[in-house]
């Protein structure tokens, strides 16, 4: 019925709430068990239909809290997850904000030696969606972007390769 499957939905978003607001505090967030938590939020992440803007403040609450948990979510494949998601989310919300924020940490963090075919990928797949995002976006988020594809463009390994 549909209420179960509301039922479900409510059920499926309580924890991630529930952990976003934990990690507002950074020595939770910071913690090895809330880093531990990314690859399976990111799991769930990549086969919702529903996308949540409490998954990225919690992702963006563990990642910005320590290294590991930046690192995390670069070694579970966050740019691979994150970046198609972003054209789901409503133009300037507060979820595409945070998204941003993610994908500058990311980016940010990635280093030459640690580049491959698969680190190019998501490379090509956080341009496509920031550039989208670019263009129909007339608000301050868009200087975020600019920023970001500038990271993206000129950064070493872009350079090198």
């Amino acid at each position: 019925s549909g209420d179960g499957g509301e039922n479900h939905d409510v059920y499926l978003r309580l924890p991630v709430t529930v952990l976003a607001a934990f990690c507002r505090v950074p020595e939770i967030a910071s913690s090895v068990e809330m880093v531990s938590w990314i690859p399976l939020i990111l799991e769930i992440m990549s086969k919702a239909t529903n996308i949540l803007g409490e998954r990225y403040k919690l992702l963006y609450l563990v990642s910005t809290a320590c290294e590991a948990g930046v690192m995390a979510l670069i070694n579970s494949g966050g740019l691979r997850v994150i970046a198609p998601q972003m054209s789901d989310l409503p133009d300037g919300s507060h979820a595409m904000e945070v998204a941003i924020k993610i994908l500058q940490l990311l980016v940010s963090k990635l280093s030459s030696e640690s580049m491959n075919i698969e680190r190019f990928f998501e490379l090509s797949l956080v341009v496509a969606a920031v550039a989208r995002q670019f263009a129909v976006l007339h608000n301050a988020l868009k200087f975020e972007e600019l920023h970001l594809l500038s990271a993206v463009f000129c950064s070493d390994y872009s350079l090198s390769s």
